[in-house]
């Protein structure tokens, strides 16, 4: 892959320095990966069936699925880099991540109570939090809590590796990760996976070391834009043709190369991250600031745009069917994260809902 090539042969940038620039630039890739999430779960809703509208929901839920690793790509590339006191790293973490998951839980569950689901008494409640996401997008704060607790250790196996062996263990767990997408790709019967035991290098790990080590080349991987550019279009061209090939051979609509861990959203999460981010370089001032002030609301955006992109469709019955389902989409995808965000907005103003924003 040029990216592992290229970067194996680079000196690296001066550690541990975050400068105004890449604040900037992390600003603007955050804001556009959280839109990227509001617009998959927008055209998600017509991808279970075969119709008119199902290529446009195919193209920008393909588009769209390298939003969550680029999230996993941030944490990575601005905190393995650095090395901190393990207990001030978890407190500091963790402080924030457990009121988010309890208040938002409890925010979803009074909402499915109001649909009709019961959780029976306040243990019941509490049972259910325990046991994973009342909602289906909240497993990403799940997630990030089995990582913070693995950072603190991942930090020094990068601050102690050199450049090819920080390749090494990359290649390692990307490969591991993109094999399930691969064996079915490739009709493999056996399970690599499984028989080798690749399952610790599996998982996001590889995107938290990615965004470690694109970060840290990338004034040197983005002189050649060109490359980039064709990489993420290709990917995004191949999510969507294998998604449209396996789903019309199977008769009903697969989502094995929307996963996450897929091989061609690996790709195109690697290509988006350095073009974006490169891109911020880019910002007048006004956009600077515009964006300073949307990277801040992106945690509440993520966590609220499910309630608001059902309350919109269900109150204005809006959906890609109205229209061109081409533009519905994006249009709807705008609407929610512009109200997700002025909705995010009053309530940090209540100092003490702040940390779950």
């Amino acid at each position: 892959m040029y990216i592992i090539y290229y970067t194996s042969s680079c000196k690296p940038a001066k550690r541990y320095k975050m400068n105004k620039q890449s604040i900037i630039n992390f600003d603007f890739l955050r804001v556009t990966a959280c839109f990227l999430v509001v617009l998959l779960h927008t055209a998600a809703f017509n991808f279970s069936t075969f119709d008119e509208y199902w290529w446009a929901s195919n193209f920008y839920d393909s588009l769209a699925r390298c939003s969550v690793p680029v999230f996993f790509m941030i944490s990575g590339a601005l905190l393995l880099r650095k090395q901190e006191n393990i207990f001030l790293f978890y407190k500091k973490r963790f402080i924030r991540l457990l009121p988010t998951i309890i208040v938002w839980s409890i925010i979803y569950m009074l909402w499915n109570n109001y649909n009709g689901l019961s959780y029976g008494n306040a243990w019941g409640w509490a049972q259910s939090i325990l046991q994973g996401p009342v909602c289906f997008h909240l497993w990403y704060l799940y997630c990030i809590f089995g990582l913070y607790l693995l950072i603190p250790f991942l930090q020094k196996i990068y601050v102690k590796t050199n450049t090819k062996e920080k390749i090494l263990f990359l290649l390692i767990c990307l490969l591991s990760s993109a094999i399930p997408s691969l064996s079915y790709l490739f009709d493999l019967k056996i399970d690599i996976v499984a028989v080798y035991n690749l399952q610790y290098f599996s998982g996001f790990i590889g995107y938290l070391f990615a965004g470690a080590i694109l970060y840290e080349y990338n004034n040197k991987i983005m002189k050649h834009k060109f490359i980039n550019i064709a990489g993420y279009i290709v990917s995004i061209i191949c999510i969507m043709f294998f998604t449209y090939f396996f789903s019309k051979k199977h008769g009903t609509p697969l989502e094995i190369f929307y996963d996450y861990l897929s091989v061609f959203v690996i790709i195109a999460s690697l290509f988006y991250f350095n073009i974006v981010f490169e891109m911020g370089s880019r910002l007048s001032p006004f956009f600077v600031r515009f964006f300073r002030y949307f990277s801040q609301l992106t945690l509440g955006i993520y966590c609220i745009h499910v309630l608001i992109l059902d309350r919109i469709r269900a109150i204005f019955s809006i959906n890609a069917h109205i229209g061109n389902d081409w533009l519905a989409i994006p249009c709807t995808a705008v609407l929610v994260f512009s109200l997700s965000a002025v909705v995010i907005s009053i309530i940090k103003k209540v100092k003490i809902l702040r940390i779950i924003t």
